[in-house]
């Protein structure tokens, strides 16, 4: 065993501490530039369309929409976490200024000051955009793909209703031709009918 004495530990142990830090910083960064802030959302849209619009251009980690805590009602804007910044990259160019059920999507790069404006308070819009989904949410969205392409929402309820109540559903479309991707998002208002139905129709 060699044992190596640095005569200078503590200057050692800066650089370790600055090298720490850039590491840090460096994670933060990609986080930052794949997480996104979409405004201009439509107030009937659940979490399970804001997944439904954004899925097809890279891998989501997370996604959510801003509610009010007292009314429970959307905000009309919501945050989209990819797994790296070129999706990310992809999603703005794809969905900015979108129109989606008569309103026109603002998407950009999140950032600390993101949807502080929003609500009256400044730390409203922290708040629920810091606060983790809850687990039962992460639950009840089921993702289905191998969908025959001439299925609509109604076929695509007509197959989970058996194993309960339907929240919302969305049949994934192409945005040029509006033809569909043969996917979909089921969003159960139960999350233990969804594991149930994820494990009779995988």
């Amino acid at each position: 065993v060699i044992i190596f004495s640095c005569p200078q530990r503590l200057c050692c142990k800066e650089k370790k501490k600055r090298k720490s830090k850039q590491k840090r910083l460096r994670g933060n960064c990609s986080m930052a530039t794949s997480n996104l802030f979409v405004s201009g959302l439509p107030k009937t849209v659940e979490e399970v369309q804001l997944l439904g619009l954004f899925a097809p251009h890279g891998t989501v980690t997370s996604h959510k929409v801003a509610v009010d805590p007292t009314t429970g009602q959307s905000k009309g804007y919501g945050f989209v976490q990819y797994s790296s910044p070129e999706s990310a990259a992809n999603a703005i160019q794809a969905m900015n200024g979108f129109t989606y059920q008569g309103s026109v999507l603002n998407v950009r790069l999140a950032d600390r000051d993101a949807g502080a404006s929003k609500p009256p308070p400044t730390a409203a819009a922290p708040a629920a955009a810091a606060s983790p989904a809850p687990a039962p949410q992460a639950l009840d969205n089921v993702y289905i793909n191998g969908l025959p392409l001439e299925w609509t929402t109604a076929e695509l309820n007509q197959l989970f209703e058996p194993y309960g109540a339907v929240r919302s559903s969305i049949v994934l479309k192409d945005k040029a031709t509006g033809a569909s991707r043969g996917a979909g998002m089921v969003r159960m208002v139960d999350p233990g009918t969804a594991v149930e139905a994820i494990a009779q129709l995988n």
